[in-house]
């Protein structure tokens, strides 16, 4: 398990199969976590959560970019453990409360913010829904930083200037 700080106050918890990663933003008063990692491996991502924020009522949500395995997979022991709530947009929303995404299987869970919008807000977030690779993705813009999930798209906007997916964080 690795930890990488990408800025101040986002950090990359890394897997060793690196084919699946989750991000830590402190927000000021509290912590999100993008993505939640498979679940292969999630031992090690509480333990690097807890090596980070030490206090686990601080982790206030979980946003899910999409319902795949290696975003969503690791969401529900996440949940259990520190009591994080669930932001996912549908239809993704209800893919993950059944525990079936595109024919792969993760543990079913309540969500606790389903989005709808095309454009949604939370604090300084800005989040689109993509559609793809499923019809409830997202990507998240935090200031200069978008977080693409498993989505492959073009950033035109050149104010951002790191993208960070499900595997790694470069620079534009």
């Amino acid at each position: 398990m690795s930890i990488a700080r990408i800025s101040k106050d986002i950090y990359k918890i890394g897997l060793p199969n690196f084919r699946d990663n989750c991000y830590l933003v402190n927000l000021g008063t509290y912590y999100i976590l993008i993505d939640s990692t498979s679940g292969e491996y999630i031992n090690d991502v509480i333990r690097s959560i807890l090596e980070i924020i030490v206090d686990k009522n601080k982790l206030s949500y979980i946003i899910l970019t999409s319902c795949l395995k290696n975003s969503a997979g690791g969401a529900c022991e996440i949940h259990r453990i520190f009591g994080t709530k669930i932001v996912s947009h549908y239809p993704d929303s209800i893919s993950i409360r059944h525990g079936n995404c595109n024919n792969q299987t993760i543990d079913s869970c309540e969500v606790f913010m389903e989005l709808r919008k095309n454009v949604e807000t939370i604090e300084n977030l800005y989040i689109f829904n993509t559609k793809t690779p499923t019809l409830g993705s997202i990507i998240i813009r935090l200031n200069n930083i978008m977080f693409i999930g498993n989505s492959k798209i073009s950033i035109e906007d050149k104010n951002i200037k790191i993208v960070c997916d499900n595997i790694d964080c470069w620079k534009i």
